[in-house]
């Protein structure tokens, strides 16, 4: 089998076969300008897929409400939806008192202690009119 010393992979630095070359097996890869194998542009197919599925996090002013956000935007998303008609100091107390449900939840696992006050210490901050907002835009 030979194997062309000039051509080859620029991602994984495969070197074609002779074969491959006449069987069209190197592919270029236009998004970044390169020779790829089969397997590599596979690949780079794949990722490009899993990015797009990915929803983009959104980032609060602060990390405490992004966290929220992250971990319980499923159950604020849908508190906000079915009361959006409510008064905003109503909505703000009602979406708080769920997040603190949820987190108790969450964080009952963990128990009581040092690393339990830290995390429920620094959901003190959370902007839930940030959040509400947010979630009525979506």
């Amino acid at each position: 089998m030979m194997v062309d010393e000039d051509l080859r992979c620029e991602k994984c630095e495969h070197f074609f076969t002779d074969k491959e070359i006449e069987e069209c097996k190197t592919i270029y890869c236009e998004k970044l300008g390169i020779l790829v194998c089969e397997d590599c542009d596979k690949q780079m197919k794949m990722n490009d897929t899993e990015k797009k599925e990915q929803p983009i996090m959104k980032k609060f002013d602060n990390l405490a409400t992004t966290l929220v956000s992250k971990w319980h935007g499923n159950k604020v998303e849908e508190v906000v939806l079915e009361n959006q008609n409510m008064d905003e100091v109503e909505l703000v107390a009602l979406v708080s008192e769920t997040v603190e449900k949820e987190m108790q939840e969450t964080l009952l696992p963990v128990g009581d202690g040092y690393a339990f006050e830290l995390m429920v210490d620094s959901f003190q901050n959370i902007d839930y009119r940030a959040l509400i907002a947010y979630y009525k835009e979506s």
